[in-house]
């Protein structure tokens, strides 16, 4: 593998959302990304902030129960028997 133009950071915050998603088996993520335990150890931290930041975003920008476009039409339907 060549030099990456990525920071250890960016290639450790790639790395563990790698691995948080489930992509392959550890030893090759961290081998493609070219981090170590060590690196993921010392940017953990920064990573978890990450997370938090992008859930409130979610949170933030996702349409409320019973406020989407098609919130009147499937509130007024009943279960009819």
């Amino acid at each position: 593998m060549g030099i990456s133009l990525l920071s250890t950071l960016h290639r450790s915050l790639i790395t563990l959302s790698a691995l948080h998603l489930g992509h392959g088996p550890r030893a090759l993520v961290l081998a493609r990304n070219q981090v170590t335990e060590a690196d993921l150890n010392h940017y953990y931290r920064q990573w978890q902030r990450l997370q938090v930041v992008h859930q409130a975003q979610q949170a933030r920008y996702e349409p409320r129960a019973g406020t989407g476009p098609n919130a009147a039409s499937t509130s007024s339907q009943g279960i009819s028997s």
